[in-house]
């Protein structure tokens, strides 16, 4: 399989678990209580697999067009969407959920080759993600569905808004314009200040795009799951009305059926 195919199921197969999981709550009528939880543990979930990238050296993946801070951004949603929505949305308890990340990555990250090139150490940075990463994500969504916790909810919350707004888009914008933060901090705080100021002024418009397109994503992910769910609706009322016809039908044989 090519690393552009890889790289579309990483997300494909991640998306397609929590739209299901989504379309279930939904017919619960407990998907508004799930929603801030998955998205917040998401979130954290995006942010730190891009921190534990940028910082190390266990895996090397194949450059794209849609690289973001060196991992493809396809990768990194499906990745997040099943540390941090899918666990939210599907419900069970969060050490079984932590227990299966790491049986899934140790037998499926192997295997995609050539998307990602493993460092013989590989199980090191899979220790540090499931530390660092996939239990704070696992533990924010659960806390925040549960309205419990609030100290330990602030703290991630933090680290998470955090991280995307102080680390994570000044470092696109910085890449966006050929730079790094080695380019601004080699200055004094007034210059470093008006450099960053600028990074993030010239990287404005390409974010934006970045922006509205993962929205126009999302609104038609959410056409799908509307159209899933009307679907079933439908489902539920022919087979009541089947049901009601069989009723009758079986009503009107009883009466003229021969004694």
């Amino acid at each position: 399989m090519s690393a552009t195919v890889l790289r579309n199921l990483t997300l494909l197969g991640p998306l397609l678990v929590v739209v299901v999981a989504v379309v279930v709550q939904h017919r619960r009528g407990a998907l508004r209580a799930r929603v801030p939880g998955a998205v917040l543990a998401t979130l954290l979930a995006w942010v730190g697999m891009l921190a534990v990238e940028a910082a190390g050296v266990w895996w090397a993946f194949a450059p794209g067009p849609t690289t973001v801070l060196g991992l493809p951004l396809e990768t990194s949603l499906g990745w997040a969407l099943a540390w941090g929505a899918l666990p939210v949305l599907a419900g069970g308890y969060p050490g079984l959920w932590w227990c299966g990340f790491l049986w899934t990555d140790v037998l499926v990250v192997p295997h995609l080759a050539p998307l990602v090139r493993l460092d013989p150490d590989w199980l090191v940075g899979e220790a540090v993600l499931l530390v660092l990463v996939a239990a704070p994500a696992l533990a924010l969504g659960r806390l925040t569905v549960r309205r419990r916790g609030l100290a330990v909810r602030v703290v991630l919350q933090g680290m998470t808004f955090a991280g995307l707004f102080g680390w994570a888009a000044p470092t696109l914008a910085l890449a966006h314009d050929g730079l790094g933060w080695a380019d601004v901090v080699d200055h004094g705080f007034v210059l470093r200040g008006l450099l960053l100021a600028a990074a993030v002024v010239l990287a404005v418009p390409p974010l934006a795009a970045v922006a509205e397109e993962i929205n126009r994503n999302m609104v038609a992910v959410r056409h799908v799951v509307d159209e899933l769910v009307e679907s079933g609706v439908s489902v539920d009322r022919s087979t009541e009305a089947l049901l009601g016809t069989n009723a009758r039908l079986t009503a009107l044989v009883n009466r003229f059926r021969v004694r």
